[in-house]
């Protein structure tokens, strides 16, 4: 069996601090949410999916540029 990551691994292999700290945010967010059995509200969605937005923009920076669009599925 290959070598189990956890989140602490994964957060180290981010080498830029923003691009942590984004990242941190979003798991953190994520697990309030599962650890404490919450329910999710449409706010909390939102809110959510502004994380991903904003750690999504602050990748686009250390990725190698492409015409191949992110978003689509060939």
């Amino acid at each position: 069996m290959g070598k189990e990551f956890i989140l602490r691994d994964f957060i180290r292999q981010l080498k830029n601090p923003e691009t942590q700290l984004d990242f941190r945010k979003i798991t953190t967010f994520y697990e309030r949410k599962w650890f404490n059995n919450e329910i999710s509200t449409a706010k909390d969605a939102l809110l959510y999916e502004q994380k991903c937005q904003i750690f999504k923009s602050s990748l686009t920076n250390f990725l190698p540029t492409s015409n191949t669009n992110m978003n689509t599925i060939e």
